[in-house]
């Protein structure tokens, strides 16, 4: 959860939560093909090796990310990439438009598709955001900018 909610509010530092946001566990339906951006797996398509562990400016990482995307240097079926989070430094995925279906998980027949404000889930984000000094609050949806578009 802490790099999933670093990724999201992180370069705000403030996790504004309207109570129609969700976090959901995911399972693809097909195979996923991933390029790896951490350890070695940048400098096997001529990345830098900080790009596994520094703070890069994000203007950068979005062109490699461009560039992965439109040359896939590694395998023609890759449709996301693998990295290290900048705000939590834990494993963070990102998929593209051309990645296979994805569901929501299921166990034991429950959707694991929750609501971020939910009492149980706000609690283990504030412990999850707290070290990392994101403040956490909730706002109304009235309150929420995207929810406003």
């Amino acid at each position: 959860m802490r790099s999933a909610a670093a990724e999201v509010f992180g370069a705000h530092r403030l996790a504004a939560v309207c109570p129609r946001y969700r976090i959901a566990a995911l399972v693809p339906r097909d195979e996923l093909v991933v390029q790896n951006l951490r350890g070695a797996g940048a400098m096997m398509i001529g990345g830098l090796p900080a790009m596994s562990v520094g703070d890069i400016p994000r203007r950068e990482t979005q062109a490699w990310a461009r560039a992965i995307h439109e040359d896939r240097p590694a395998n023609p079926r890759v449709c996301g990439v693998r990295y290290t989070s900048a705000y939590a430094a834990g494993i963070s995925l990102a998929l593209w438009d051309t990645a296979p279906d994805i569901a929501v998980a299921r166990i034991r027949g429950r959707a694991q598709d929750f609501a971020l404000a939910d009492p149980q889930l706000y609690v283990r984000l504030l412990g999850a955001l707290a070290p990392l000094r994101i403040e956490v609050r909730a706002i109304s949806s009235a309150d929420c900018a995207r929810c406003r578009k």
